[in-house]
């Protein structure tokens, strides 16, 4: 298989002669969607990077908490801590391919080259140090957003400071809260980011009017997309469109798709698998107080 270096982050820190050796001590290893790279229980012995597809983190009763794609490692523990134990289930959620380093084949090729050994390692903390940043704001964000959702004011009251919490963490240029009425019309209750002269908190345009919002509708999941993909789009609405990148997350009650969190135009990069982590949990805060809401009419 050929793996290019703008696949694999870590492979851009290395040199030829330290790429070389990493694969000549590493296995590129096959993986059919279903596949387990590892279970809960197992020995940590083994790194894991992936070039293609998702593997999925979960634990035992299957909660999801992490996906990994291209790029991106995991079982990093087996190099800094071997010989415990897996607490969670990695499975291929694709097709997927990975490049597997074997914990006792890693001491070797870091005696053989210290200075890759060193390199592999201080990559991986410099990682684990954005990961935990990112797990920190998702656990400050939620904490604050469970405030705001946990008072007596109506979500619409709310709207404005949901999405001021949701921007304090994810450097978006724009965005909106918007619910969806009975008549499947989209009702923008907050904004950030646009010119007072557009009044977008007062905007009001039908399902079926904007294909990314439908489609969002439809799936009921979360969508990310970037620029190349906004201009394939047929259907706009002028007042949020064009935009360079978009996600969009829908709040899901009973089923149904009860209102919209969008984010425009990231800060000097696509939207990433942690925003999309972000915004699912505070989607899921905010379906669940119009749950309760619901049943206690």
């Amino acid at each position: 298989m050929r793996i290019s270096n703008n696949q694999i982050p870590l492979f851009k820190i290395l040199t030829p002669t330290e790429r070389k050796k990493f694969f000549d001590w590493s296995n590129v290893k096959e993986h059919n969607e279903g596949d387990f790279l590892f279970k809960s229980g197992s020995k940590r012995d083994k790194f894991f990077v992936i070039v293609s597809g998702e593997v999925e983190l979960s634990s035992q009763k299957e909660n999801v908490f992490n996906i990994f794609s291209s790029g991106e490692f995991l079982a990093e523990a087996a190099l800094i801590e071997p010989g415990t134990y897996h607490s969670l289930n990695a499975k291929a959620k694709t097709k997927v391919s990975s490049i597997v380093l074997d914990y006792k084949d890693f001491k070797k090729l870091e005696k053989e080259i210290p200075e890759l050994g060193i390199k592999v390692l201080e990559y991986i903390c410099l990682v684990m140090i954005e990961r935990l940043y990112h797990a920190d704001n998702k656990l400050i964000t939620l904490y604050r957003t469970g405030k705001i959702i946990g008072s007596n004011e109506s979500i619409e009251q709310s709207a404005k400071e949901i999405l001021d919490a949701a921007l304090d963490v994810i450097a978006a240029k724009k965005g909106i809260f918007a619910l969806l009425d009975v008549n499947n019309k989209i009702n923008i209750k907050s904004s950030f980011g646009y010119s007072t002269k557009d009044k977008i908190d007062k905007v009001s345009f039908k399902l079926e009017n904007d294909s990314i919002f439908e489609k969002v509708y439809n799936q009921k999941e979360t969508l990310s997309l970037t620029k190349e993909d906004i201009n394939k789009s047929k259907k706009k609405t002028s007042k949020i469109w064009p935009a360079d990148s978009v996600i969009i997350t829908p709040i899901i009650v009973s089923n149904k798709v009860k209102a919209f969190i969008a984010l425009f135009n990231k800060q000097n990069e696509d939207f990433n698998l942690n925003n999309k982590i972000l915004l699912e949990a505070i989607s899921n805060q905010v379906a669940a107080s119009l749950l309760l809401k619901e049943a206690l009419l």
